[in-house]
């Protein structure tokens, strides 16, 4: 089974939330708005999201 790992850095003066996957730390990033990763991370912590 694998493990799915996403790490993230808010650059607080860009507004700008790079998520990149842990495992792969020269892998591609993923730019998304503060206001995007706000809205994910508090539908994850309310069990809003639907399981994969």
């Amino acid at each position: 089974m694998r493990s799915a790992c996403a790490r993230s850095h808010r650059r607080a003066t860009t507004g700008i939330v790079p998520v990149r996957d842990s495992k792969s730390p020269a892998g591609p990033v993923l730019n998304v708005s503060a206001a995007a990763f706000t809205t994910f991370v508090a539908g994850v912590k309310a069990r809003q999201l639907g399981a994969a």
